[in-house]
């Protein structure tokens, strides 16, 4: 009996030993390495995006694979992620997107920083940790706290108006936030396997790396090559090719005014400029256009410019929380996705500016400076 309990007690006093001998930048730095040391890694993703504030719940999934061999491009590394109904994968040099349901593809032979995190996917990858967490470490302006489980370390942090992307940069954010980490690291691998954003009391994203595999064979040499899939893959057009051009007429737009009774018209507009925002609710970029929207707006408001907000397909929940959080200066029209498709719109926010005449003289992302330039050219 007195040697079971000295054995508990040496047992207690080791996992404590564990936690006061340590701290989170040493383990971070372990789990650096550990990182830095990878040459390929396995494993099925798994992101759950729980809203309960606004009863919205959505879940995915991918079977993933990352090549750390190469470091002649943006990521230093190639990958594969698998979905039900999507292959994404990037060479090293090549982008592409096969849709296994409407047997197309989109290729992008030279992408961009943008393009390569576009997939929900890359977020809290062994990619994105890699170089989060020597910012993470070198930063003394986060705090960080060390906890542990039987089988996990769990590192805890807090950004305020802080950020990062899903390569793992850290930047300011453009929208205030007060977002809690927490991320579980198992003790064996070393390897992060489980990260918490808290957004507030009840909001939260939770991404899973489980069925991980270190040194895991790479899939099939040809499986890294868009002409590998021709055979069963038709090209699908190129998505800035079906955006409205500069010079069309614009289409008519008839849709509610969100908050009225009121449908709002482009002929309601006539003989004035006019600027289509098409955006979603869970879009950050679309809430921090809001704020240089609304000073448009109120810049040009006796000088012919309209604003209005093209919603795509958001609940009257939503819409209402968006409004009452950024008070937009300017109408919030809804049910526009039968228009947004029209308008060739594929990205979020989509600007769509259009002149006195009803043409359209610019598409594209929000450029503050393009758009007052074409705004001051054309009144």
């Amino acid at each position: 009996m007195i040697r079971k309990t000295v054995i508990l007690i040496l047992l207690f006093l080791s996992s404590t030993f564990l936690v006061v001998g340590q701290n989170a930048e040493t383990v971070l730095q372990k789990v650096s390495e550990k990182l830095l040391s990878l040459k390929t890694i396995k494993y099925k993703f798994t992101r759950e995006l729980n809203y309960a504030s606004e009863g919205y719940l959505a879940k995915s999934e991918a079977d993933s694979f990352i090549d750390f061999t190469t470091d002649d491009n943006l990521p230093k590394a190639k990958y594969q992620f698998s979905a039900d109904n999507y292959l994404m994968v990037f060479n090293g040099s090549q982008l592409f997107t096969l849709d296994k349901k409407a047997k197309t593809i989109e290729v992008n032979n030279k992408p961009s920083e943008s393009d390569l995190i576009a997939s929900s996917f890359l977020g809290n990858t062994p990619i994105t940790f890699k170089q989060l967490f020597p910012q993470l470490i070198k930063n003394n302006a986060i705090k960080k706290s060390l906890s542990e489980t039987p089988a996990d370390f769990v590192i805890e942090f807090e950004l305020e108006n802080m950020a990062f992307d899903k390569l793992g940069k850290i930047s300011m954010a453009e929208l205030k936030n007060k977002h809690i980490f927490s991320i579980k690291i198992d003790k064996e691998s070393l390897l992060p396997t489980e990260v918490l954003q808290k957004l507030n009391q009840t909001d939260f994203i939770k991404t899973n790396l489980s069925e991980i595999v270190v040194a895991s064979a790479s899939p099939a040499e040809n499986s890294w090559y868009y002409s590998t899939y021709l055979k069963d893959y038709q090209y699908a057009k190129k998505p800035e090719d079906r955006l409205i051009k500069i010079g069309e007429a614009a289409y008519e737009i008839r849709l509610p005014k969100f908050g009225t009774n009121k449908t709002v018209s482009l002929n309601d507009y006539k003989g004035k400029i006019v600027l289509l925002e098409f955006w979603i609710f869970h879009c950050g970029y679309c809430q921090a256009a809001v704020p240089k929207l609304s000073d448009l707006q109120q810049k040009y408001k006796d000088k012919n410019l309209q604003i209005l907000a093209v919603n795509i397909a958001d609940s009257d929940n939503q819409l209402q929380f968006f409004k009452e959080k950024l008070n937009p200066e300017y109408p919030i029209i809804y049910q526009g996705e039968a228009i947004a498709k029209q308008y060739g719109v594929w990205f979020y926010p989509t600007i769509v500016l259009i002149g006195k005449d009803g043409k359209v003289i610019y598409s594209g992302e929000f450029d503050t400076t393009k758009i007052e330039d074409l705004i001051n050219h054309n009144l």
